[in-house]
């Protein structure tokens, strides 16, 4: 019987923090008082910074790592905090959903009056 040959990880350091945050139970966002706060624990970093969740700092870090694969792990997080702690956090929903929707450029051809 021919022995199994093991194939090298070709994936980076990144692709497999990214993976296995995507696949942990362990959530990525920790909720605090009352949706006004929240730790958000980077897969990429290893560091868990504290934020307003109206902060723009917390709009950036969600849009980039939703930008590497986790937004989808982070709006159900969003929404079981929403579901089971605090109805306030469906306001946070809707602040990020609306940075994170793209921006319509002002056509700078158009005729001003």
């Amino acid at each position: 019987m021919p022995s199994k040959v093991q194939q090298k990880d070709t994936r980076t350091p990144e692709q497999i923090a990214i993976e296995s945050a995507r696949n942990s139970n362990y959530n990525i966002l920790i909720p605090m008082i009352d949706a006004a706060y929240v730790r958000v624990k980077n897969p990429i970093t290893g560091k868990d910074p504290h934020f307003s969740t109206a902060d723009s700092a917390f709009f950036d870090l969600y849009k980039n790592l939703s930008d590497i694969g986790l937004q989808e792990k982070l709006d159900k997080e969003l929404q079981y905090f929403a579901d089971n702690y605090n109805p306030a956090w469906n306001d946070v929903i809707n602040n990020i959903h609306e940075y994170l929707q793209p921006k319509e450029e002002e056509d700078p051809c158009a005729e001003q009056v």
